[in-house]
């Protein structure tokens, strides 16, 4: 592999030098800007062997240099090594990011290229105005991908098909899109968001793993919906009458420049500059006449706010989730017993196929964490990459598993740790206080409209408690059938203070606070949440809400330290556990209620 890794960038070395390069940028991208991508834009991933989620990679004509941040550090310097990348450490003491580096590193009047379609028309700017200040150029060019990918796979072809589940009607959508594209001033809106798009056409597909949307471009204005798509995934009847029914007009994905050149012809194009590739902008700016206006897409915030219907379903959801989370950890229960060892690996696929088993589940809605040990410390830990690590009953240690399904009623996200052995006292701390932070945030009574930052806070109170902290956020929005990370609100101490960011009744948030010891173990208690309104606050002076624990999975009894809670606290344990076991006792086989029952026994 490291040759032939060495080959590939020697490849890039010669277009580079065919386009009078100095250095070649690749980001972890593809044209519709995916957190998950499709195969076919797996490019980073093909010039280094690197299988991590998020990284960019710099080629100059001596050298390469892949960044990635705290998740992947281990993963890069193994998988990596002998092909002559040097690792940066993202985020680390010292280390430059790649713009900086390249501002310090290259000479002036260097040539820096980079493909226009795999970076946001804001990350451009930036990036082109930090170095133009050092006299170096950026360049954007495409096909070079394809020059040096022979192999390349194809683009999906799965098909588009009509999903209604909960959801409001396309002509309702539009006007309320249309409606906040005219009040920022624009008499059109392009999206290149995938989730958007499926969100605002009620159609799904299948074209990344974990996620149900379909490639696609999306151009609306006021007399039109313009579906810019594939035309062989359209083919089925039903979609077809969905469109003609919606006023949803079809053109070819492979024409979509000249379409949307000509018909944003002397318009006032709304674009989100960090949803949509510089590629876009530069069409816009060379072959159209449209004036574009920078400015967040209505569909971010709309599709965020879930209806009454889909947190209805999203509801039933929880407990076919929850009951697969039962079955998996009783089915687990026993293999140890027995003296079984289980890896990893092994674990995610006996959770997928409990989940599997239940009504409306088509796929897992991201990769399993399952991290056993010092594993586990690692948040985002991936079992196929990271060493498939065993489990056998007596090893007195603790297992984390984030995992999450994707129904035709919703999407469910979880994160328990849980006891093999027996816990030590530290264990049993570091639990408690993580237990204490996902409780304060589930009690907490706030504000209409506070911003995720300031509810963060209360969550991370516990843990400074006892000298502790956590580096990602508390909580991130989740789509209805749609992505496991939504925006455009969060609870986060980075989280954005704007109007569209404020909590709400209509959004669902995971509640997830964790604590990581480097080396020993790692610890999350992750539920999905939604506000409410809240009417037990006799004396308020302003609409309250408190937030609804929509997840229903037993929290590890076992590592909880009653000492450091407090009765309300408690409470609140018991509380649960009692709708968990009333909720999900009728869904189990006879050896899973009788774990579940075990598993919420009152503190």
């Amino acid at each position: 592999m490291p040759q032939t890794i060495a080959n590939r960038l020697q490849a890039l070395r010669c277009e580079m030098q065919k386009e009078a390069l100095n250095a070649w940028i690749v980001t972890c991208s593809d044209p519709h800007l995916c957190e998950y991508l499709p195969e076919n834009w797996m490019f980073l991933r093909y010039l280094t062997g690197f299988t991590g989620s998020y990284a960019t990679l710099v080629v100059t004509r001596e050298a390469a240099f892949l960044w990635t941040d705290s998740r992947y550090w281990e993963q890069a310097a193994r998988q990596l090594e002998g092909t002559g990348i040097e690792v940066k450490r993202l985020g680390a003491a010292g280390v430059p990011s790649p713009g900086l580096w390249l501002q310090q590193n290259m000479p002036a009047e260097s040539e820096v290229g980079i493909d226009p379609q795999t970076i946001s028309e804001q990350d451009f700017r930036r990036l082109e105005t930090a170095l133009t200040e050092r006299g170096i150029h950026l360049t954007a060019s495409m096909g070079l991908l394809e020059r040096l990918w022979p192999e390349r796979p194809e683009a999906s072809h799965a098909p588009v098909y009509v999903f209604t589940n909960g959801q409001k009607p396309v002509n309702e959508k539009l006007a309320s899109v249309r409606k906040m594209m005219r009040a920022a001033g624009a008499d059109s809106l392009l999206i290149a968001t995938l989730e958007d798009i499926a969100w605002l056409t009620n159609l799904r597909g299948s074209d990344i793993a974990c996620t149900p949307v379909f490639r696609a471009y999306a151009l609306v204005t006021d007399e039109a919906l313009y579906l810019y798509v594939d035309p062989e995934k359209i083919k089925d009847a039903a979609v077809a009458a969905h469109l003609a029914q919606n006023g949803i007009t079809a053109v070819d994905y492979a024409k979509r420049r000249d379409h949307i050149a000509s018909a944003l012809k002397d318009r006032r194009v709304l674009l989100d500059p960090a949803a949509v590739n510089h590629a876009v902008y530069a069409l816009l700016e060379e072959q159209s006449s449209a004036y574009v206006i920078a400015g967040e897409r209505p569909t971010l915030l709309l599709k965020s706010r879930k209806s009454r219907a889909e947190l209805d379903l999203l509801r039933q959801t929880m407990r076919e989730d929850g009951a697969a989370l039962c079955e998996f950890f009783a089915l687990l229960d026993e293999k140890l017993k027995k003296g079984e060892t289980v890896t990893e690996v092994q674990m995610a696929q006996m959770l997928h196929e409990e989940r599997a088993k239940r009504k409306g589940f088509v796929s897992d809605s991201f990769e399993a964490i399952v991290a056993v040990g010092e594993n586990s410390a690692l948040p985002h830990y991936n079992p196929k990459t990271g060493g498939n690590a065993p489990l056998a009953q007596y090893d007195d240690t603790l297992l984390l598993i984030d995992s999450g399904g994707q129904y035709t009623t919703g999407t469910t996200d979880v994160t328990r740790t849980v006891l093999i052995g027996r816990a030590t006292d530290a264990m049993k701390t570091d639990f408690t206080a993580v237990l204490r932070g996902h409780i304060a945030l589930a009690l907490a009574v706030f504000p209409k409209g506070a911003f995720g930052s300031q509810l963060d806070t209360l969550v991370r109170t516990p843990l400074w408690e006892i000298g502790a902290d956590f580096g990602h956020g508390t909580g991130h929005g989740v789509g209805f059938f749609l992505s496991v990370h939504e925006g455009p609100v969060s609870i986060s101490p980075r989280a954005p203070a704007r109007e569209s960011a404020r909590v709400v009744p209509g959004l669902v948030l995971s509640n997830e606070p964790g604590l990581y010891r480097e080396g020993h173990y790692g610890i999350r208690t992750e539920n999905l949440v939604t506000p409410v309104p809240d009417e037990t606050m006799l004396t308020a002076m302003q609409p309250m809400l408190h937030f609804e624990t929509l997840t229903l999975a037993p929290i590890e009894t076992q590592l909880i330290k009653t000492a450091m809670m407090t009765p309300v606290e408690i409470n609140w344990v018991n509380g649960y556990h009692q709708r968990v076991r009333e909720e999900l006792l009728p869904l189990l086989s006879p050896r899973a209620a009788q774990w579940l029952k075990r598993a919420t026994e009152i503190i």
